[in-house]
């Protein structure tokens, strides 16, 4: 069922234009607006297939109209009515992409045969974005098996691609992690698309999830790219337009689809080499294999310091028993690979001290133990040392406390708080802890990640504004914590199934709902 709404400050030509359609079961009327700004507010909870509008409106102009219009309902088809002497309004409407225009006085046939035409285009746009979709679905699914090491078809993939119109020349693997983004991954997604599409303008761009805080960003070109220059370029944008901190893993450049596996396995093992609180790295292909040196597994290492972070001295004895389990068990470990690997912990426990403002005598003691450990002592003496700097960090005065009543402290500061502009950033530093942590504890204490949790939050608040009272969307939104109207609607639509307006009208004719609303009032 397409819907159709018609826009004109007559209402007669409205209801010629409603005599002269031939209505079918294919086609609905869903509204009728007077001007180009009762248009706009109904298009955005109706969501019309095709608007019918006079060219030229008191206030705002049908071409006015549909340039607003087209951002949020970027396909919506258009057919002006126009008079023989608005020649120049005919041409915007045709650089607007309009499905047609009719000239007064409007003809039965012509009204039709444009009508027609318009149905048409959306049938072939519906069509063409269906098989889009489906192939654009099917290179992610397989740029997200490469990176988990599946096998993939390179003949297929190049079918894929080719398909897409993408340059099969050069390709390129980028794997971006982020610190503790506090975004929905769609919106992350898109952010890094944007931002990859406006560094890398000589190169097709698909960015695709690889997990909450790991996204992957392919790259294909017709001449080599800059990649490095590029990575670093990212970094800096993502942090000062969104504050976001990012490093990048870059893969080997791939000269077909058949090398494509070995650029994923050289960005993947760059992932490894991260620092686990680091941001702004950029690791190059190659250097994971630097001196062949073993790496200690992120599990371990993420262990000891959660401990450290939350106090609990069990969970480190636990953790260190592990570490030492893990160097016992590897024969082919060196002392260069012991010094190497405690040298990274070290350097994230400094972190974590310095994050939570701990004794300056205890950060001093854990330079000391740094440069100690490249004074070539014994493996065994070393580890030691190690472990029992540790223990002491674990059970240093600090401002950790039990985790769990940090987190549920900070739920009830969104509850009263969520209105105002909020990241998980922000909440780590209230609460003095690491952003990256903050955000594993939040999960591991709500069963859900910090976005999630605040976006649930704030639609739940509007749901209740939207029953109690006859407050506009815009007010409701702006209440909530949401400056864009649009984008409040679009996650008030795919939490609760329905939009804003559509929910208002429901909830205030429900006779249900009167008590629930009088008391919340």
């Amino acid at each position: 069922m397409l819907k159709i709404m018609l826009v004109d400050d007559e209402p007669w030509i409205r209801t010629s234009l409603k005599n002269k359609i031939d209505w079918s079961d294919s086609l609905q009327l869903c509204a009728e607006a007077s001007d180009g700004y009762e248009a706009l507010q109904l298009a955005f909870s109706l969501r019309p297939d095709i608007v019918i509008t006079d060219v030229r409106m008191p206030g705002m102009t049908g071409i006015e109209m549909l340039k607003e219009m087209h951002l949020f309902l970027p396909d919506v088809q258009a057919i002006f009515i126009s008079g023989y002497n608005e020649f120049e309004y005919v041409k915007s409407a045709i650089e607007l992409s309009a499905s047609g225009y009719v000239l007064k006085p409007i003809r039965k046939n012509e009204l039709n045969e444009t009508l027609s035409r318009c149905l048409e285009k959306i049938r072939k746009n519906e069509l063409l974005k269906r098989s889009t979709q489906t192939q654009t679905d099917l290179l992610l699914k397989m740029l997200e098996a490469l990176y988990h090491q599946q096998s993939v078809s390179p003949e297929r993939l190049n079918e894929v691609l080719t398909d897409l119109g993408f340059h099969t020349s050069y390709m390129y693997i980028m794997l971006v992690r982020f610190t503790a983004p506090d975004q929905d991954p769609e919106s992350l997604s898109a952010l890094l698309s944007r931002t990859a599409a406006s560094i890398f303008s000589e190169t097709t761009c698909t960015v695709f999830s690889v997990s909450q805080s790991i996204y992957g960003i392919f790259l294909t070109s017709s001449k080599k790219a800059k990649l490095l220059a590029g990575a670093r370029s990212l970094i800096r944008q993502l942090s000062d337009r969104s504050g976001l901190d990012a490093s990048v893993a870059l893969g080997t450049e791939a000269c077909s689809c058949k090398s494509l596996a070995g650029s994923f396995a050289s960005a993947h093992g760059g992932l490894k080499l991260m620092h686990l609180y680091s941001s702004h790295e950029i690791i190059l292909p190659g250097q994971d294999k630097e001196e062949g040196r073993t790496s200690l597994p992120r599990e371990i290492t993420s262990q000891i310091l959660d401990s450290i972070y939350s106090r609990n001295t069990l969970d480190l004895s636990r953790a260190l028993a592990k570490l030492k389990d893990f160097l016992a068990g590897s024969p082919s470990v060196t002392l260069s690979d012991v010094t190497h690997i405690l040298h990274l912990l070290l350097g994230n426990i400094l972190r974590v001290l310095c994050e939570q403002d701990e004794n300056n005598l205890l950060a001093d003691e854990g330079i000391t133990l740094m440069q100690n450990l490249s004074a070539g002592s014994p493996q065994q003496e070393i580890l030691e040392s190690f472990c029992t700097y540790c223990q002491k960090a674990a059970l240093a005065p600090g401002k950790a406390t039990s985790v769990t009543a940090t987190i549920e402290k900070a739920r009830h500061y969104l509850d009263t708080h969520y209105a105002e502009e909020i990241s998980l950033r922000k909440m780590a530093a209230l609460y003095y802890l690491n952003a990256s942590y903050f955000s594993v504890s939040f999960k591991n204490v709500t069963g859900k990640n910090f976005n999630e949790y605040l976006t649930e939050l704030r639609i739940e608040k509007a749901k209740k504004l939207l029953s109690n009272s006859d407050r506009k969307v815009n007010q409701v939104a702006h209440a909530v914590g949401y400056e864009d109207c649009s984008y409040f609607g679009k996650t008030f639509r795919k939490l609760t199934g329905m939009t804003p307006a559509e929910y208002q009208r429901q909830a205030l004719a429900a006779p249900d709902l009167a008590d629930h609303r009088k008391e919340s009032l």
